[in-house]
């Protein structure tokens, strides 16, 4: 018997040969709301259906097929055009299998999967061609360049101080960059911040420090730490410690402002530095007689695979001469130096961590330096899968973390590239 147009509202489950043989023959339109499976050959003719539960099936013309399809088939489609899945880099299938092929609207482009990686088409035009293969072997030739998601932390270099008794360097300000999408068709920018210097005059504030760039991302510097009366502080990123003047830190365009310092005209107990700072929180103001400002705290960042601090604020120095008693500033999380309150320089802020430098102590007669701030760091977390290409103007080392690799930048300044 030749069924020439069934309609089937449940499943059907074909076991034989395409039309006219021993199976199942049918000639004209099958229309099928339920599932089919079919184990045998062709089915000549067309198929219209919701294309849920296709298995095994080898066609010539598929239509009508709804936008949320799942399933899998070979051969060609002759149509206007087909709409295959679709969604962001985040809605990517967690277990897909080798030449499945999707858009990612993340980044409007075609990509497929191939060797545990997501590949981008360069050029999805397609002209002058009646049949689409669901194939992209053919294509591979096109995909020039490969997304994949990159984390990144940023962290300009922290700042200088100056000597007696003066306010802790700002530290450098950080920035968390959450995973974004990078290719390997494209160079990217990489600064690492240096230290601000230290002050070797007692009147003159330490140097701002430098900023830190990845990309599209900048983190400046902190600001320098204030000194004696007839100077301010710096002004970049987190703000410097004032130095005993009173005379207010640098404003932190993303961090905490310095503190302020007190001063008594040179006497025993003439002052107190205020605190630098740091990347999430104030520097602590110096009290005369009581203490000088602790540098304010930095961000915490676990992208080594470490939770770890930057950007913290260098304290303030003090004075602990018979009859003074103002102790130092400690330094704050994240690299700050602690200030000194003998006739010493504050503490250098923690290289590559972008901490403030301590304030130096009392002077009674003799120059007392300022301290260096701590240079900045650039840190890249990014698929072990890929390779990454660094210019020889950068020193660089790179680990690796569970199924990813860090790459943590030290110094200098070069583009970077992924493959």
């Amino acid at each position: 018997m030749l069924i020439h147009q069934p309609n089937i509202t449940g499943s059907l489950l074909v076991n034989g040969e395409e039309s006219g043989g021993t199976g199942f023959p049918f000639s004209g339109s099958a229309i099928i709301t339920g599932s089919l499976e079919v184990s045998g050959s062709t089915i000549s003719g067309s198929f219209v259906g919701d294309g849920s539960g296709i298995q095994n099936v080898e066609y010539n013309n598929l239509t009508n097929i709804p936008t949320d399809f799942s399933g899998s088939f070979t051969g060609s489609i002759q149509a206007d055009s087909l709409i295959i899945p679709k969604g962001t880099s985040s809605e990517r299938p967690n277990n897909p299998t080798e030449g499945s092929l999707r858009y990612n609207t993340s980044t409007n482009k075609l990509e497929y999967y191939n060797s545990n990686i997501w590949v981008a088409f360069s050029n999805e035009s397609i002209t002058d061609v009646e049949t689409v293969q669901l194939s992209v072997t053919a294509n591979d030739a096109v995909a020039s360049s490969v997304v994949l998601e990159v984390e990144a932390l940023v962290v300009g270099g922290g700042a200088g101080s100056a000597g007696a008794i003066a306010g802790g360097g700002g530290g450098g300000t950080v920035y968390a960059v959450s995973a974004t999408e990078l290719d390997t068709a494209t160079n990217y920018s990489v600064t690492v911040g240096a230290g601000g210097g230290a002050s070797t005059s007692d009147t003159t504030p330490g140097s701002d420090g430098s900023s830190s760039v990845f990309n599209a991302t900048t983190a400046i510097g902190g600001g320098g730490g204030g000194s004696r009366p007839s100077s301010n502080a710096g002004s970049l990123g987190t703000g410097g410690g004032a130095g005993p003047a009173g005379n207010p830190g640098g404003t932190g365009s993303v961090g905490g402002d310095g503190g302020d310092g007190q001063w008594n005209g040179g006497n025993v107990g003439s002052g107190a530095g205020g605190g630098g700072g740091g990347a999430s929180t104030n520097g602590a103001n110096g009290v005369q007689n009581v203490s000088a400002g602790d540098g304010g705290d930095g961000v915490e960042s676990s992208i080594t695979g470490s939770a770890t601090y930057y950007g913290g604020g260098g304290g303030g120095g003090g004075d602990t001469r018979a009859g003074a008693g103002t102790p130092a500033g400690s330094g704050g999380l994240g690299g700050g130096g602690n200030g000194s309150d003998t006739q010493s320089n504050g503490t250098d802020g923690t290289a590559n961590k972008g901490g403030g430098a301590g304030g130096g102590g009392l002077s009674a007669g003799v120059v007392i330096n300022g301290a260096n701030g701590g240079s900045g760091v650039v840190i890249l977390r990014y698929p072990s899968d890929f390779t990454i290409s660094i210019g020889a103007g950068l020193t660089a080392s790179t680990s690796t973390v569970g199924a990813n690799k860090v790459t943590t930048f030290t110094a200098g300044t070069d583009t970077i590239s992924f493959s």
